[in-house]
């Protein structure tokens, strides 16, 4: 959807339409308002970018998983053993030499 595209114009009945520049064709015809048609337009491109920040968001958190669980498996990070380390002590457990 290309909005820069989009003009909304007045028709001849006094109802407002959308001329898509690109397509050389009408999206709406027929609406009351004009504020009527950016409210589509803005509740549109809201549902949109929500959508593309979630799976953003989404692709981000797997990505790190992905580095964390590379970073331990490899010996690049040993938080973890660490981490363990802690609880075994805890526990009453030596962990010396590990």
């Amino acid at each position: 959807m290309d909005i820069l595209n989009l003009k909304i114009v007045k028709q001849p009945n006094g109802k407002y339409a959308v001329w898509n520049e690109a397509d050389k064709s009408f999206d709406f015809t027929n609406k009351d308002t004009a504020e009527e048609i950016k409210a589509y337009y803005v509740n549109k491109v809201d549902r949109m970018l929500t959508e593309n920040i979630r799976l953003n968001a989404m692709d981000d958190s797997y990505f790190n998983f992905c580095v964390e669980t590379y970073k331990i498996k490899h010996g690049l990070d040993s938080s973890e053993k660490e981490n363990a380390a802690v609880i075994l002590e805890d526990m009453g457990v030596s962990v010396q030499g590990l």
